[in-house]
């Protein structure tokens, strides 16, 4: 039994140099945002999330939450992006536990590679959700389950990347039974938050964290055919926003942070229902989150550029991609895109300019897989 755990341990190993390549352009209509724009009949109920003002008196900011806004991901705090793996490979049927791994990056080198799991019976399909919940500038994991029956997990990040477990406090969350859709600062304390929905009763909740203790939480009303599928600071306020889309019709919303605890809503685009979002990364470096695409059918990827709800450029790249994530991989300011093609894993190092230079990073065994880092 030990044999493929071990195999999968090896294969986590960096095994390629660097490659030369492009990305190839697809052709005409391929895009998410080839939908027209709503003629001025077409009008659609905007999503309305809370406008009361929310008591943050219980979630002041500590002293290290005045540092740079932590990197995605990133699970050692050297400033770069990590990947997180997933494996689909059981030991026990029905399984027990899942198992997960880190990549820690540098740039297209893979520094370490690490693997864990998380022993809960009937946790198996739990998905880790990676974000800074103790603003200590090192990713943390928090497990959800696809039902959202079970209490979640904490599993704080250390230096040497590995993890200290321990359950949220308090267990019973409000809005335990929705499904975890992502995480951000809310609150803009250095900590992120949690944005969970459950489409059974068209309720949202945002839960602020301090580590693996609740602080507070305030609960909104949306509706099972909205989806909030995205965060980041958008409009380079230093606060972070949301993305919320009507998943049916293809509108894609912004929730603009007013930092009292209220949004304002405006409509950036109609897109196609078919691509999902995949990442708020900053490409362009210039302080504002932008929005990563897939659509799963083609595997092809593309990109906006955002200026709060104006999209300032989009475009298209194929990349045949099975998993995708983005970050900062080596820490120069500009969102990156790793992605799984194949048996190997490779990535477009952002330019900054629209394009990407492409890099082989290495082979992974065929059971793992990236872990999307926007559930649903």
């Amino acid at each position: 039994m030990r044999q493929p755990i071990l195999r999968a341990a090896i294969a986590m190993i960096l095994v390629g140099a660097c490659a030369d390549g492009s990305a190839r352009v697809p052709e005409r209509g391929y895009a998410p945002w080839r939908l027209p724009q709503p003629a001025q009949q077409e009008t659609i109920t905007a999503p309305v999330p809370p406008r009361r003002s929310i008591d943050y008196s219980a979630t002041a900011p500590q002293p290290f939450a005045d540092v740079q806004k932590a990197v995605r991901s990133d699970f050692n705090g050297d400033g770069r992006s990590d990947l997180l793996w997933h494996s689909f490979y059981y030991r026990t049927n029905p399984p027990t536990s899942a198992t997960i791994a880190t990549w820690n990056m540098n740039g297209t080198s893979v520094l370490s590679a690490n693997v864990f799991q998380f022993h809960n019976a009937g946790q198996a399909q739990a998905y880790a959700n990676p974000g800074d919940f103790d603003g200590d500038g090192r990713a943390d994991l928090l497990f959800g389950h696809p039902g959202g029956i079970i209490p979640l997990s904490f599993w704080q990040g250390r230096s040497d990347g590995g993890f200290d477990a321990t359950f949220l406090t308090p267990a019973s969350l409000p809005g335990r039974y929705a499904r975890l859709r992502g995480n951000a600062d809310l609150n803009a304390d250095g900590r992120d938050d949690l944005v969970l929905h459950n489409k059974t009763t068209g309720k949202g909740t945002y839960v602020f964290m301090n580590g693996s203790t609740v602080l507070g939480s305030t609960t909104f009303d949306l509706s099972a055919e909205y989806e909030i599928n995205g965060a980041g600071d958008f409009d380079g306020d230093g606060l972070d926003d949301l993305l919320c889309s009507h998943t049916g019709l293809g509108y894609l919303f912004l929730w603009r942070n007013r930092g009292d605890g209220g949004f304002d809503v405006s409509l950036v685009s109609v897109y196609d229902p078919t691509w999902k979002i995949e990442g708020n990364p900053d490409l362009n470096g210039d302080g504002r989150a932008d929005i990563v695409w897939k659509h799963d059918n083609s595997g092809m990827v593309a990109f906006w550029w955002l200026d709060g709800d104006s999209v300032l450029r989009a475009d298209t790249r194929w990349a045949g991609a099975n998993g995708i994530q983005a970050g900062d991989f080596d820490g120069d300011g500009l969102g990156d895109i790793a992605f799984t093609d194949g048996s190997y894993a490779l990535l477009w190092r952002s330019r900054g300019d629209g394009d990407f230079d492409e890099y082989l990073i290495g082979a992974y065994a065929w059971w793992w897989r990236l872990l999307p880092l926007h559930q649903g």
